[in-house]
């Protein structure tokens, strides 16, 4: 995750989906981009990784049609806004 709240890559061993690695992950990130001030973690997140990001309250933004090497795939633009710490 960069400083401004976009998380870049997230990607796990087959060997270890679904054993709360992506989760554990995610709430770290989380906790660092609350501790920048960012407004929202913003991620493009594809087919398979929409339903995590969606279950953990990311919305989606928008579909996009993006190209990698030339090979045409789907991702989505996702944010999560973040409640920031009143300042005292």
């Amino acid at each position: 995750m960069d400083r401004t709240g976009y998380l870049d890559h997230l990607f796990v061993h087959k060997d270890f989906q679904g054993k709360g690695a992506a989760t554990a992950i995610c709430d770290a990130l989380e906790k660092y981009a609350t501790s920048l001030s960012v407004p929202a973690v913003t991620v493009h997140a594809s087919i398979t990784a929409r339903p995590f990001f969606a279950s953990r309250g990311y919305r989606t933004v928008k579909e996009q049609l993006v190209s990698v090497r030339g090979v045409s795939m789907t991702n989505f633009a996702m944010e999560l806004p973040l409640k920031q710490k009143e300042k005292q």
